[in-house]
């Protein structure tokens, strides 16, 4: 004989996602359609037997990236090159 006990575990879910340069709410994914922009960067050390990095993340929504970061990217010399995906 099997005898369960359900037993509730802590959760961690997203309840609210906003970009970070104007405090926006960034919509969740929709069937079909989805838009992510995140910067990111990683420094810290690495080793077999150990890690450790610090992480800062930037969320950005698609009006601040088209809008501030793409046009702030191109007068610093990024050149931007799309890359379309067909699946």
């Amino acid at each position: 004989m099997k005898t369960y006990e359900q037993v509730m575990r802590p959760t961690v879910r997203l309840v609210s996602h906003t970009c970070d340069f104007c405090g926006e709410d960034i919509p969740q994914r929709r069937p079909g359609r989805f838009f992510e922009a995140t910067l990111e960067s990683k420094e810290g050390y690495s080793y077999p037997e150990d890690s450790n990095y610090r992480r800062l993340e930037v969320d950005i929504c698609q009006g601040c990236f088209h809008n501030k970061v793409l046009p702030w990217l191109s007068s610093q010399g990024v050149i931007i090159n799309p890359v379309e995906e067909d699946f």
